[in-house]
């Protein structure tokens, strides 16, 4: 009965000790505790790119693929390619991934710029300009329809 008891015991401190909680201090993330010390486990705001369609705009041409490019001090670091359009594609609803979309986490409350570069079945590309995005504690996703 002695040993079974200390069986119970040692067994509730070992899975009770492996149970342990994230703990993040940082204002911008999702799960912000000010008052914990930062264990480096922050979770922020995420970014889903996807494309609604195989145009864009008004421009007549059909998109072949998209790139989606991370920008930082001096580099550019492609971070997906969405490819296989259809000339309609339904948003992502709330967080869940979405056909042709592309997921990316921001790391922080600063500024995240990406670039956009779009292929033409023609043999044509162009840029399509800087998207800028922060992370913020009260916002999980945020959707970026990148054929409007």
């Amino acid at each position: 009965m002695k040993n079974l008891f200390l069986l119970v015991v040692l067994s509730s401190l070992l899975f009770s000790s492996c149970n342990t909680q994230e703990s993040c201090n940082d204002p911008n993330a999702l799960n912000s505790e000010i008052t914990k010390s930062n264990d480096g486990n922050c979770r922020y705001t995420n970014v889903i790119f996807y494309a609604g369609s195989n145009k864009i705009g008004g421009n007549a041409n059909t998109i072949d693929r998209i790139e989606i490019y991370q920008l930082t001090m001096d580099n550019e670091e492609l971070i997906g390619t969405i490819s296989q359009l259809e000339p309609e594609i339904e948003a992502p609803i709330g967080c869940s991934d979405a056909q042709n979309s592309i997921r990316k986490e921001l790391n922080s409350g600063n500024e995240t710029r990406f670039t956009i570069k779009y292929y033409y079945t023609n043999g044509s590309s162009e840029n399509g300009g800087t998207h800028v995005f922060k992370a913020v504690s009260d916002v999980e996703c945020l959707i970026q329809n990148l054929t409007l």
